[in-house]
């Protein structure tokens, strides 16, 4: 049975490390943190910025203070450790 208090977000991260300021995707997440469990944080637009090139996506803080890298959230949403 389906944890029915699972709270899924759907948020627009950059595709790939060198996004070139043009490629982003939209992932649906299961919003707790995967270090520790707890909700993540608000989301909000920010930049990311890929060494040449800047790309409009969505951001957040988690409150317990893990930091989620987008690597690790494209992973976490392939389903891949």
């Amino acid at each position: 049975m389906a944890d029915v208090d699972m709270l899924i977000r759907e948020v627009e991260i950059p595709a790939v490390d060198d996004h070139a300021g043009l490629r982003s995707v939209r992932v649906q997440l299961i919003w707790e943190c995967p270090t520790c469990g707890q909700r993540r944080g608000e989301v909000f637009r920010t930049i990311s910025y890929d060494g040449s090139r800047r790309l409009a996506c969505d951001g957040w803080r988690n409150p317990c203070g893990h930091v989620d890298h987008y690597g690790a959230v494209r992973r976490e949403a392939l389903g891949r450790p």
